[in-house]
C-alpha cells in the first residue's frame, strides 16, 4: 500500500502465495470507478470474476496521526454487500478498518487490519 505519484491516489502491489512473487497493482483513485477481478471471490460472490463498483475519498479520523488525521476511504459495491474500508497511518503503521453490510441481512461485519511495513530482501 503506498501513496501513488500523483499524491493523491493509492495503489496496493499484491503478492502470490510465495511472498515474493507480485500478482497484481491495484490503483485507488478519487472519484467512482469499476474495478474488474478475476476468478473466484469471497467478498464479490461469483466464480467467474466480474466487476465492482466502487468509490474513493478522504476523511477525517479522529484515530489517525495527529500530523495527518486523514483516512483514505473506499465504498465497494458487491453483488453480497457494501464493503466501507478506511485506510489510515498511527503510529507508523497502516490501520485498514472494514465494514461490511450484508445485502440479506441487517447486521454488520467490522474488522481492523495493521499493516507494518517490512524491507524485502533483495
Amino acid at each position: 500500500w503506498q501513496q501513488h505519484r500523483d499524491k493523491r491516489e493509492w495503489s496496493v502491489l499484491t503478492y502470490d502465495i510465495d511472498g515474493e512473487t507480485p500478482r497484481r497493482e491495484l490503483l485507488y483513485p478519487l472519484g467512482d470507478f469499476e474495478e474488474v477481478f478475476e476468478g473466484e471471490s469471497t467478498l464479490f460472490g461469483g466464480t467467474d470474476g466480474g466487476v465492482v463498483k466502487r468509490s474513493c475519498f478522504y476523511l477525517a479520523e479522529m484515530d489517525a496521526d495527529e500530523s495527518n488525521p486523514i483516512a483514505h476511504v473506499t465504498v465497494s459495491e458487491t453483488p453480497r454487500g457494501k464493503e466501507e474500508s478506511l485506510r489510515y497511518m498511527k503510529n507508523g503503521e497502516l490501520i485498514l478498518r472494514r465494514t461490511f453490510w450484508h445485502s440479506w441481512r441487517s447486521d454488520k461485519v467490522v474488522s481492523t487490519e495493521v499493516f507494518v511495513k517490512s524491507e524485502r530482501p533483495s
